[in-house]
C-alpha cells in the first residue's frame, strides 16, 4: 500500500454546526454520497486515527475551514496528541492588519503550518488588498497560505474563487508558498498556467474524486509538475478508501506518484 499524506482532513467537534443553510448537506450529500456514511465514522480523534492507519494515511493537515473556536480546540488536541502525525490549518477572514498578524504568529506557535482563506466566505477574491496582511504574515511566518479555487460544490457564486487572481498575489509575495484546494474546476487549464509560472505555487485534489482528476492536472504532473501536486481528500466529504491514489485509476508513474501521495506534502506542510 502507497504511502499518503492527506493535506486537508477536516476536524470534529460533537458541538460543531456548519454555518450555512442546512439545505446545502442535501446538495453536498448529491456530489459526495458517501458523506453521511463516513461522517458517522468520524466519532472524535481515536476514530479517525484508526481509519488513517487502515487507509495507509500516515500524516495528515487537520483542518478548521470555518474559524471556528470549536474545531481549533479539536485541532489543536490532533496535534498535541500526535505530534508526529498531525500538522494544523485555520481559516482566517481578513480584518484589521495588526490582528491579523497577532493572530497567525499565535497560530504558528500552536502548530499550525497552513492558514486558509476562503472567497465564498468573505465575499472577496484572492487579489483583494484586505487580504495582504495576512499573505505578508504568512510569508513572515513560512505557512502555508491555502485557499479554495474553482465552482463550489454549493449553489453560491464562483467567482471569488477564479485561480486567476492569485497571479497578482503570487507576483506580491514571491516567498509565499500557496496551495490550491478543491481543484479549480472549471479553470484547470488556469490552475496549470500558473503553476508554470510561479515555483510557489501548488494544486491539491481535496474532494476531486480520482476518477475525476482533470486531464489537464493529469498531464501536467506527469511532465514539469512532477513535484506541484499534493493529494486530499475533504475528509469525510471523501473517504481515504474512497481516494486511493493507485487503484485502476492510477494516473501518475514514478516519482510523480509518490510526490503526489505524499512527498510533495512532506516537504511543504512537515518539512
Amino acid at each position: 500500500m502507497m504511502k499518503l499524506i492527506d493535506c486537508w482532513l477536516n476536524a470534529h467537534h460533537p458541538e460543531f454546526a456548519p454555518p450555512f443553510d442546512p439545505g446545502l448537506l442535501e446538495i453536498g450529500i448529491k456530489r459526495s454520497p458517501n458523506l453521511l456514511k463516513n461522517s458517522a465514522e468520524y466519532t472524535g480523534l481515536d476514530a479517525v486515527v484508526d481509519l488513517m492507519d487502515s487507509g495507509g494515511v500516515a500524516k495528515a493537515v487537520i483542518t478548521d475551514p470555518y474559524g471556528s473556536e470549536l474545531l481549533q480546540s479539536a485541532v489543536d488536541t490532533a496535534i498535541e496528541t500526535h505530534p508526529d502525525r498531525f500538522v494544523g490549518c485555520v481559516a482566517v477572514q481578513p480584518s484589521s492588519a495588526l490582528q491579523d498578524m497577532r493572530k497567525i504568529r499565535s497560530y504558528r506557535e500552536r502548530g499550525y503550518r497552513a492558514i486558509k482563506v476562503l472567497g465564498v466566505f468573505s465575499g472577496l477574491p484572492y487579489d483583494h488588498p484586505k487580504y495582504f496582511p495576512i499573505y505578508a504574515a504568512c510569508e513572515e511566518e513560512s505557512l502555508v497560505l491555502s485557499c479554495t479555487v474553482g465552482m463550489p460544490h454549493i449553489p453560491i457564486s464562483d467567482q471569488l474563487q477564479d485561480p486567476m487572481a492569485l497571479d497578482v498575489v503570487m507576483e506580491h509575495f514571491p516567498s509565499l508558498n500557496v496551495a490550491m484546494c478543491h481543484g479549480g474546476l472549471p479553470w484547470a487549464a488556469s490552475c496549470v498556467a500558473l503553476m508554470r509560472k510561479w515555483p510557489r505555487l501548488y494544486w491539491m485534489s481535496s474532494v476531486i474524486a480520482e476518477q475525476r482528476l482533470p486531464r489537464e492536472i493529469i498531464d501536467f504532473g506527469n511532465d514539469d509538475g512532477a513535484d506541484r501536486l499534493m493529494w486530499a481528500t475533504d475528509f469525510p466529504a471523501l473517504s481515504f478508501d474512497e481516494k486511493r491514489p493507485e487503484g485502476a485509476n492510477n494516473h501518475f508513474t514514478g516519482d510523480a506518484a509518490e510526490n503526489y501521495a505524499w512527498r510533495t506534502a512532506e516537504r511543504i506542510f512537515f518539512g
